[in-house]
């Protein structure tokens, strides 16, 4: 399964853009493969291509990882779809979802809302669609985290970054590793794809492990970092 969320995460970073963005291949690829059974098709271009799992696989991996989510990690899925709409084929589709997956009619705005800000531990104030009488249907996946470190960043002036920082100029206070501590253990690796690259990893709280990953240069590009990672 880590292989098959790698490679699916290089291609939705791939289609987010090079520009700074936020988000979740997990809880993508989350969505996916509980609509694995709907897609009749194992084509280049069928879900199962996408998810790179054999079939029947990625769904029974997204249900054991929604029965028994890291306890650090709100994680939650939803089906919804106006009766009105819903064919034998959705229907067993449905009945056939793991028993956390959320269904039934179509909640209001402010359900949806609700829902959202539930399961990000309030993190995602509102849920990122408008209802309108064109929605008939809406599946939804739900990924968040707090993060507590077990040793804090320190906060250090920006100047310490070095004068050809272009966060110099732009920052007043940074974050640091605390020098020496081993809960932030730091070096330099080379990679095939990304070459010579920084990484960083911080114990949070409660046994996850954070880690972050540089490249030297800066024309690699973000997909090859990313596998780097």
């Amino acid at each position: 399964m880590p292989a098959a969320l790698g490679r699916y995460a290089r291609r939705v970073h791939r289609c987010a853009g090079d520009g700074h963005h936020v988000v979740s291949p997990l809880g993508a690829w989350l969505l996916l493969a509980l609509c694995d059974p709907l897609d009749p098709g194992a084509g280049p271009d069928g879900l199962r291509d996408a998810l790179g799992m054999e079939p029947g696989e990625a769904f029974e991996a997204a249900g054991a990882l929604l029965a028994d989510p890291h306890p650090l990690v709100a994680l939650a899925a939803a089906v919804w779809a106006r009766p009105q709409v819903e064919t034998a084929a959705w229907r067993r589709w449905q009945a056939a979802l793991p028993g956390a997956v959320g269904r039934g009619d179509i909640p209001s705005q402010k359900g949806l809302d609700s829902w959202a800000r539930e399961h990000t531990l309030g993190l995602v104030g509102g849920f990122p669609l408008r209802l309108t009488p064109e929605v008939v249907a809406v599946l939804a996946t739900a990924v968040a985290t707090r993060v507590s470190w077990e040793k804090p960043f320190d906060v250090v002036d920006a100047s310490e970054l070095g004068p050809d920082s272009r966060w110099t100029r732009a920052l007043r206070r940074v974050l640091r590793s605390p020098i020496g501590d081993p809960r932030h253990p730091q070096y330099l690796c080379e990679t095939p794809g990304a070459g010579l690259v920084a990484v960083h990893v911080a114990d949070a709280r409660g046994g996850m492990v954070v880690g972050s990953v540089i490249a030297a240069d800066p024309a690699v590009p973000p997909g090859a970092v990313l596998a780097a990672a």
